[in-house]
C-alpha cells in the first residue's frame, strides 16, 4: 500500500493507485481542472466580446468620420452648383432691367428683347434681339458629380443644399431666386 501523493491518506483501490491518489484528491484534482477550463472559456468570450465592441467602436468612428467627408463634398459640389444658377440669376435680373415693362424674362429663351443699351450722339439706342440663358427648361444647366465619387453622392443630396431649391420632378431641378426661375439636371 502507498501514500497519497496529496495528503496521507492511504491509497486503497487499484483506481487510486493507478492515479497515485486518493478518491477525494483526485476529485479535487478533476474539480480545480475543470473550474480551470471554464475561467478559460470565460476569459475568451469576454475576450471575444471586447475585440468585437472596439471593432464596433473602430466602425463608429470610422462612419462619423466618412460621414463628415461626406458632407463637406457635398457642401463643395452645393458651392459649384450654387455658382451656376448665380450665373444664370444674375443674367436674368440684367435683362430684366434692360426690359422693366416685360414679365416674361427668366432663365431660358427670351425672344425679341432689348439685349442692349448705349448712348449714341447723346441718343438712347437699343438694340432688340433674342437672348438665352442657360437655366430654362429646355435648356437645363447640367450639374455634375464628382469622378471618382467616393461618397455615392446623389444629385438629389447637393439640389437640397444649392440656395433657392424649389423642387424637384423627374431628374430636373429648379430653383427660385430673386424673381428668377433657373432649370438643372
Amino acid at each position: 500500500m502507498a501514500n497519497c501523493g496529496t495528503c496521507t491518506k492511504l491509497i486503497k483501490t487499484p483506481q487510486e493507485l493507478k492515479n497515485k491518489l486518493c478518491d477525494s484528491c483526485r476529485k479535487k484534482k478533476q474539480d480545480a481542472e475543470a473550474q480551470k477550463k471554464v475561467k478559460e472559456q470565460e476569459a475568451k468570450v469576454l475576450e471575444d466580446k471586447q475585440d468585437t465592441m472596439k471593432k464596433a467602436a473602430d466602425k463608429v468612428v470610422k462612419d462619423r468620420e466618412t460621414k463628415v467627408k461626406r458632407d463637406k463634398e457635398i457642401e463643395k459640389v452645393a458651392a459649384q452648383w450654387n455658382l451656376l444658377v448665380t450665373a444664370a440669376v444674375e443674367q436674368v435680373n440684367a435683362l430684366k432691367k434692360l426690359n422693366p415693362t416685360l414679365d416674361r424674362i427668366n432663365a431660358g429663351e427670351n425672344k425679341g428683347v432689348v439685349i442692349k443699351k448705349e448712348m449714341k450722339d447723346g441718343k438712347s439706342v437699343e438694340t432688340k434681339g433674342d437672348k438665352i440663358i442657360p437655366g430654362g427648361t429646355n435648356n437645363a444647366i447640367t450639374f455634375k458629380l464628382p469622378s471618382p465619387n467616393p461618397y455615392n453622392i446623389t444629385k438629389a443630396e447637393v439640389s437640397n443644399e444649392v440656395n433657392g431649391f424649389d423642387s424637384s420632378d423627374s431628374g430636373k431641378f429648379k430653383f427660385r431666386r430673386a424673381g428668377a426661375l433657373v432649370h438643372g439636371e
